[in-house]
C-alpha cells in the first residue's frame, strides 16, 4: 500500500460479501423476516443446516468427478 489513506481491499472477500447481502435479500423476501428475527427453534435450524451441508457435499462430489472424469464412483477420492 503506497498511500497511507488508501485502504487495501480483497476482491474475493468483496464478492463473497456481495453474495451474502444478496442471499439475505432473497431470504427476507421469501420468509418475510431476517434470520435474527426468525422464530424457528434451534433443532429446526440445525436440521436445516445439516440438509444444506449435505447438499453441499453432493455438489462437491459431482465437481470432483467432473474434474477427474476417470474416477469411478467406487474410487476413494479422499486424497484428491
Amino acid at each position: 500500500m503506497n498511500d497511507k489513506n488508501q485502504i487495501m481491499t480483497d476482491r474475493i472477500v468483496q464478492v463473497v460479501t456481495d453474495k451474502f447481502k444478496s442471499r439475505s435479500r432473497v431470504g427476507i423476501e421469501k420468509y418475510g423476516t431476517t434470520l435474527c428475527r426468525n422464530e424457528a427453534e434451534i433443532l429446526e435450524r440445525l436440521t436445516h443446516l445439516e440438509e444444506e451441508l449435505m447438499d453441499g457435499l453432493l455438489y462437491l462430489q459431482w465437481i470432483k468427478e467432473k474434474l477427474v472424469p476417470t474416477i469411478d464412483q467406487t474410487t476413494d477420492t479422499s486424497n484428491f
